[in-house]
């Protein structure tokens, strides 16, 4: 007879999301939730975690018995994840700022990223393609949810040189 311990044990549950990361190699995507139950809203996180939460999910005692056990027809869409700032998130890939100039003048530095949150890594570009970036960024409603960065990166003016923005 199993002791009353063993019995009232119920069925273990993945790990929190470990979302921390050094590469975007070390990021990886879970459909299963808390109750190891499948959904179609992915959760980003580090591929560690991901095999944690896939071996207890996989033995059938620990998914919840009120699980949809109906077909699973999930049209969500998402960007892959990468990592930025040690997490892993999904965010498109950066877009390309124009970089074109005649002058010191035309340049400027962004340290938003295309998710329209602050980073540490600053990017260069020429002035409307950053302001157009920004611009965008406001209109956004909702607006994104950011942790917030706190970066000493030293910061040195953007230059015109050969025609192009550049940093150095």
């Amino acid at each position: 007879m199993p002791s009353a311990s063993a019995a009232s044990a119920g069925p273990k549950r993945p790990p929190p999301v470990d979302d921390a990361c050094g590469t975007t190699d070390d990021c990886d995507v879970v459909f299963d939730d808390e109750t190891c139950c499948h959904q179609c809203e992915p959760r980003f996180g580090n591929k560690s975690w991901k095999r944690d939460v896939q071996a207890i999910c996989r033995v059938p005692a620990n998914v919840d018995a009120r699980c949809d056990r109906g077909p699973q027809g999930c049209s969500v869409g998402f960007y892959p994840p990468r990592c930025l700032d040690g997490h892993c998130k999904s965010v498109p890939k950066p877009r390309t700022l124009g970089w074109r100039c005649t002058t010191d003048a035309d340049c400027a530095l962004t340290d938003m990223g295309d998710d329209c949150c602050r980073h540490c890594e600053e990017r260069v570009g020429n002035k409307s393609a950053i302001n157009s970036l920004v611009d965008d960024c406001t209109a956004q409603k909702p607006p994104p949810r950011c942790e917030p960065v706190a970066c000493s990166v030293p910061t040195k003016a953007p230059t015109c040189e050969n025609q192009r923005c550049v940093v150095r």
